[in-house]
């Protein structure tokens, strides 16, 4: 009989790593494989995020160009008001004008009633168009090409004003004329 019997230890596989190292390495492997899924996910909300922050920055500045826009018919629009509004005070000057050179000349009763005529019709127009300008604000482009043209109407009457004053500057001269005949 063999003085020291020899039992074999408990191995694992051949060649592998015993049965406990195998596991852990496992559930390591596991573990990092949840870690790169959660570091995925996160990247995924960050760029939802960015994605997000970006689709905000376009609104606010489709506002801010929409604002400037409105900005720009609102001043037009008080501006072409402006202009209108002096353009009746010139001509509300012409007819007082018209007026003193009238009551300067003794004679030409008749023709100085028809200016008069004339001008009391171009006042009133020229208020209608002062009225019209201070509505129609909610489409002010409209309002705009509007008051353009009413600018270019008081223009074309100013300029019918001062033909009639020069109509009357010659009948007084005419008169004048008479006058010294006689």
């Amino acid at each position: 009989m063999p003085l020291h019997s020899h039992h074999p230890l408990p191995r694992g596989p051949p060649g592998g790593p015993p049965p406990q190292q195998q596991h852990h390495q496992e559930q390591q492997q596991h573990h990092q494989q949840e870690q790169h899924h959660q570091q995925q996910q996160q990247h995924h909300q960050q760029q939802q995020q960015q994605e997000q922050h970006h689709q905000q920055q376009q609104e606010q500045q489709q506002q801010q160009q929409q604002q400037q826009q409105q900005d720009y018919f609102a001043a037009a629009a008080a501006a072409a008001a402006a202009a209108a509004a002096a353009t009746a005070a010139a001509a509300a000057a012409a007819v007082a004008a018209a007026a003193a050179v009238a009551a300067a000349t003794g004679d030409g009763v008749g023709d100085r009633r028809k200016s008069h005529k004339n001008h009391m019709k171009q006042q009133q127009q020229q208020q209608q168009q002062q009225q019209q300008t201070g509505d129609g604000v909610r489409d002010r482009r409209k309002s705009h090409k509007n008051h353009m043209k009413q600018q270019q109407q008081q223009q074309q009457q100013q300029q019918q004003q001062q033909q009639q004053q020069q109509q009357q500057q010659q009948q007084q001269q005419q008169q004048q004329q008479q006058e010294q005949q006689q």
